[in-house]
């Protein structure tokens, strides 16, 4: 996922395409506080994987998104954000879904680890 994007430094967060690859916005001044950085490669990040394997074991666990949702006390939204790479969990979250699915999470990092290409 390289290429440039801008970092909000603000509350909201987000990524936006960069001024050099978009019109409009640029000259309003609308990303003075913004900072410019180039994303980072996804494919190297180990949060990349993790989302694939909480998906493997909730699937493996025969749980629909909601279902995992419901008993580890999150939204289905963010278990989607989780097994979807957009968003990584908090070592307490990754304890508590672990916990749902049957699985340890040393085990799930585990697997996780060799394919994080370091």
């Amino acid at each position: 996922m390289g290429g440039p994007f801008i970092r909000c430094s603000g509350a909201e967060g987000g990524r936006f395409p960069s001024p050099e690859s978009s019109t409009g916005p640029e000259s309003t001044g609308l990303y003075s506080h913004y900072s410019w950085q180039t994303a980072p490669d996804a494919s190297r990040s180990l949060y990349n994987v993790l989302g694939d394997e909480l998906r493997k074991e909730r699937l493996k666990a025969k749980l629909t998104q909601e279902e995992l949702a419901a008993r580890a006390k999150v939204s289905r939204n963010y278990v989607s954000l989780l097994e979807l790479n957009e968003k990584s969990p908090t070592v307490q979250m990754l304890f508590r879904l672990c916990r749902v699915l049957s699985v340890r999470p040393s085990a799930l990092i585990a697997r996780v680890e060799p394919r994080d290409g370091r």
